[in-house]
């Protein structure tokens, strides 16, 4: 195999620097060192020359002959680098026959000598050209030799036409494919400095940074058949901010908020200028485009003074800051998003003027946003700034972070990944803008995740990408070099080359999502951000956990026409966020109207108060309450069932320590119970370190010797006790607190005059208390309808204490027939209704979004409200518990509870061998990618792990041209559709014969090979 260095010959710098990006193709020189294994690959005879270490020197009346593939009409470049005593070496450049050929020899800048020879056009393909270098003046010593060939390539291909003739087997280009220019996935790549031999990977765009760029670098990429954008980062350098101190973010400390240890500029259109130098010098550069790299505004960034001018400019009161009230935040967030929308607009504008072709917006998705408490108004910017394409910045912390499902806790990166590609997707659905869907790949240092995590995150990113959405294109990123981003490159080859290859086929539409949960600019703007978090989850995985597709709707877009129609049931919660104006509940009335099913989740939220909103000014309490007078529904005003005010003053009955061990302890906990007979026990741990938490396993309750309850820490049954929780989670064998985490139990109906024993199976710092309770029977839901499964299996449930209640006064006997209820309170009112509207349906659901998350039991609850949507939407429920969507033979399977089996034989393309197996069942929580192979027919490249650059098939050969970073091993599985294998061969493309190994399994064939950036041309023929 060839060893390459990335060099650039003196004489190639005018002609590159000639060529436009795509005209020619240049490839890697062959770097030959003396005394070494290169060199014997090349060296035909020797007469004299000795070497010493890695030199050779040819004494006067000696000669080496050197023969060095190439192709008709190819320019041939050597250049020699000799000792500084070296005479100048008498050279002859000879076809096969020995006969000479016309050449020219000059001496480089750097001293070092290059021949420069054009092959004749007649030139057989694979014959090799001669060089000899004698001594006979003088002697001389080489120390290097640098072979750089420029083949004759196809117009319209730029590969060299020799090996596309010798692919084919004939003398026509006809038969020939080429899969990379005409199908694959457009795949970006982070990278930095040149392009190298063993970091080349199989992507079409390189992303370099503004520290590095250069012309040099630009060309070297675009020289190889690259597109290249600069990222344009838009933090400030420290050294402006002396001279402009009023530009950056400002804390409540009146500090420039600093990222990175550089400050952050605030993104208004008066600051625009700061970017000036930047721009200058994207401007200089032959740029394909400019990638932005979107500024974190931060929701706590509002106290410099141009942002408070700007306050008072837009609502001409004096400027408050967002820790004032609920309305000084919402009126903070709504202008950050205002003034982002503006500088983005001004920014596109200046790029578009530099005559950039192509602009790309990097910006922080909804869950790294809600994270990370920044405000980003998406919607607005691609309404005021329409980019060409937008990705969502990659984030580790937030693919970890953990997912809220069942009442637990834990990572889980494909739903983070599933909900920003789906975000992502329906964000751009219909635009112009085009998506990049992110994918990140953890550096080989992180501190997080072993190598084994490493490869299953990037699993799951794809998986959720292709379940999610139609991806054609990806921004992939990393914090270093390919090379050491992932410790094995040979699986990042393999999951590249999966992009790829999905690239050839269109998704099937039929798998498409018909569910859709609305999210806005506004689910930002609010202060608690991560309970905005836990709400998508809460409305989401319960869905997607039992292999039901459903995607995160712009609910800004709703207006846009045409732009809901694949959807059958929407679910819509003002709690987190507000509809930005009336325009919006206009357009989701229409939906509703036309056929839609509508879900409304939650209703109470304080920033419903803020007087100075749309819905006030239109003369309603809420969002939610227009959208009723919009839909003509004849409901009352909402109420509120306010928990009781929790327990402060229970009794301490005893702490353990942190070096309490696992053991069943028994509470008497009668002389705590209240009149009518309940008891409230909260358990806490006391800690103020982390270093142990408290773990309570199981519960049991006694009256007397009688077992009265008895369940799991953090089961189902848990549920129907726990009124409170503050920070504790659910473990693997129970409820589990860190430092000052709490929760607490209440039991009701309790006898007063018998004892009461609680025992608790606990280890760990715990402190139990236990005190009197009230019983609350006010928030008890009762059915009142006979809604199929719903009311069988959910006759009636009590909400936990920290589940906000929105209840509506019924209708009227004579509009009982509109609007029907299906829960009813104690005091008469509904908050879980449906109501038919025209074609379509409502369906209110009045409890605090977080509630579905807290257990299986609330989760079960949303999914059968969900299936009553889905009855009166015409919609069939899936009755398994995985995701599945193929892309022609492609197969992206994400299981959940259970296993899924494709039928057939089945290729895994997360496998490095490529295995093949029947019936490949894929296990519960797996994600996987299968690419099934044709039983019969005739015989088919099926995958291989590189840059496909050309393929052929003609009677009774297959012929196949792939490239990969040199030092990786290439791999190509192959359908013989059974005939009999004739032979393999492997050429690089000069025609020199290359190692492969061919694994023949009957059906399928293997071929491994070592990989080589410029290409390796395969044929394969049967008998």
């Amino acid at each position: 195999m060839k060893s390459h260095l990335y060099v650039v010959l003196g004489c190639f710098v005018c002609f590159l620097a000639a060529c436009s990006a795509f005209a020619e193709q240049t490839f890697y020189p062959i770097t030959i060192t003396p005394n070494t294994v290169i060199e014997a690959r090349y060296l035909l005879k020797n007469i004299g020359s000795t070497v010493r270490g890695q030199a050779r020197t040819v004494p006067v009346g000696s000669y080496v002959l050197y023969a060095f593939p190439t192709s008709a009409g190819a320019l041939f470049e050597l250049n020699l680098t000799l000792s500084a005593d070296s005479a100048l070496p008498r050279i002859a450049v000879l076809d096969m026959h020995n006969k000479p050929l016309p050449f020219r020899l000059q001496t480089e800048p750097d001293g070092t000598q290059t021949v420069l020879c054009q092959i004749p056009p007649s030139w057989p393909f694979a014959d090799r050209l001669r060089v000899r270098l004698g001594a006979k003046v003088g002697s001389f010593t080489i120390q290097q030799l640098v072979l750089h060939e420029q083949p004759v390539c196809d117009a319209s291909s730029h590969l060299p036409i020799g090996v596309l003739h010798w692919l084919s087997g004939v003398n026509t280009l006809q038969a020939l494919k080429f899969p990379w220019k005409e199908h694959q996935t457009d795949l970006l790549w982070d990278t930095s400095g040149l392009p190298t031999p063993q970091t080349e990977l199989p992507v079409s765009t390189a992303q370099l940074p503004l520290t590095n760029l250069s012309s040099t670098a630009i060309r070297a990429w675009q020289s190889r058949n690259f597109t290249v954008f600069a990222s344009l980062p838009t933090n400030l350098a420290p050294q402006y901010l002396q001279t402009h101190p009023n530009l950056a973010q400002t804390g409540a400390d009146g500090r420039p908020i600093l990222l990175n240890h550089l400050p952050l500029l605030e993104p208004m259109p008066s600051n625009l200028a700061s970017l000036t130098p930047n721009l200058s010098l994207l401007a200089s550069q032959p740029l394909n485009g400019v990638s932005v790299q979107a500024l974190p505004y931060l929701a706590d960034a509002a106290f410099s003074s141009p942002f408070q001018t700007a306050w008072q400019q837009s609502y001409h009161v004096p400027w408050q800051p967002p820790t004032a009230n609920t309305a000084a935040r919402y009126r903070t967030s709504e202008l950050m998003a205002q003034l982002d929308a503006d500088f983005h607009a001004a920014l596109l504008q200046q790029l578009k003027a530099q005559t950039h072709p192509q602009s790309l917006l990097l910006v922080p998705d909804p869950l790294t946003a809600l994270l990370q408490n920044e405000i980003v108004p998406w919607w607005q910017i691609l309404h005021k700034a329409p980019y060409d394409a937008i990705a969502a910045q990659p984030n580790l912390t937030t693919l970890l972070h953990p997912i809220w499902l069942a009442g637990d806790r834990r990572p889980d990166p494909f739903y983070n990944a599933y909900l920003i590609a789906s975000w992502l997707q329906e964000l751009t659905r219909g635009l112009r803008t085009t998506p990049r869907f992110p994918l990140l790949v953890p550096s080989a240092d992180n501190k997080t995740l072993s190598q084994g995590e490493a490869t299953d995150l990037l699993e799951q990113q794809i998986v959720a990408a292709l379940l999610a959405a139609s991806p054609q294109a990806f921004s992939i990123y990393s914090s270093t070099s390919p090379t050491t981003s992932i410790s094995n490159l040979q699986e990042l080859l393999n999951i590249l080359s999966v992009l790829n290859g999905v690239g050839n086929y269109p998704a099937a539409q039929d798998n498409l999502s018909s569910i859709g949960l609305l999210v806005g600019d506004s689910i930002t703007y609010q202060s608690n951000a991560a309970s905005a978090l836990d709400d998508l989850y809460a409305l989401a995985l319960p869905i997607l956990s039992q292999g039901i597709p459903c995607a995160l709707v712009s609910l800004e877009r709703c207006v846009d026409p045409g732009y809901l129609t694949p959807y059958k049931v929407l679910i819509l919660t003002c709690d987190p966020q507000k509809p930005i104006g009336s325009a919006t509940m206009d357009a989701l009335a229409n939906w509703v109207q036309a056929g839609g099913v509508l879900v409304v989740v939650g209703g109470s939220n304080a920033y419903n108060d803020i007087t100075d909103t749309w819905w006030h000014q239109a003369g309603f309490e809420t969002p939610i309450a227009y959208l009723w007078h919009r839909l003509g529904l004849p409901v009352g005003a909402s109420s509120v069932v306010s928990p009781p005010q929790e327990a402060s003053a229970l009794t301490s009955i005893v702490t353990y320590p942190a070096d309490n061990p696992r053991v069943v302890r028994t509470l008497n906990l009668t002389p705590y119970l209240s009149a009518d007979g309940s008891v409230a026990v909260r358990f806490t741990n006391p800690s103020n370190t982390a270093n142990r938490p408290a773990l309570v396993h199981t519960i049991e309750l006694r009256v007397g010797s009688k077992v009265v309850a008895a369940f799991l820490a953090g089961s189902e049954v848990e549920s129907y006790f726990l009124v409170y929780n503050h920070g504790s989670d659910i473990a693997p064998t129970g409820r589990i607190a860190s430092s000052n985490a709490s929760w607490t139990y209440q039991f009701d109906h309790l006898p007063t005059n018998q004892p009461i024993e609680l025992l608790v199976d606990c280890e760990g710092p715990i402190q139990i208390a236990a005190g009197p309770a009230t019983p609350d029977y006010a928030r008890g839901l009762l059915s009142a309808s006979q809604e199929g499964d719903l009311t069988r299996f959910f006759p009636r449930f009590h909400p936990p204490y920290d589940c906000t209640i929105t209840s509506y006064s019924l209708p009227t006997e004579a509009q009982k027939g509109i609007v029907q209820p299906l829960y009813l309170l104690r005091n008469g009112t509904s908050p879980i209704w449906i109501a038919h509207v025209n074609n379509g349906i409502v369906l209110q659901v009045g409890l605090s979004p977080h509630y579905f998350a807290a257990n299986e039991l609330s989760a079960s609850l949303l999914r059968a409200l969900l299936e009553v949507a889905a009855y009166h939407a015409r919609l069939s429920l899936p009755e398994h518990s995985y995701l599945v969507r193929h892309y022609g033979p492609i197969y992206a399977i994400r299981t959940f509870n259970d296993s899924y089996t494709l039928p057939g034989r089945s290729l895994d393309l997360f496998s490095l061998s490529l295995e093949v197996r029947q019936d490949r069942v894929i296990p519960p929580h797996t994600a996987a990618l299968l690419l099934a192979v044709p039983s019969s027919g005739t015989p088919a490249l099926l995958f291989t792990n590189g840059r496909l650059l050309a393929e052929s098939t003609v009677a009774h050969q297959l012929g196949f041209l792939v490239a990969g970073p040199a030092g990786t091993q290439g791999f190509a599985r192959i359908a013989t559709a059974n005939r009999p294998l004739l032979g393999v061969r492997a050429i690089d493309l000069y025609g020199d014969p290359i190692p492969i190994q061919v694994l023949d399994s009957g059906d399928t064939l293997l071929l491994t090979y070592p990989n080589d950036p410029d290409g390796i041309a395969i044929r394969v023929q049967w008998k």
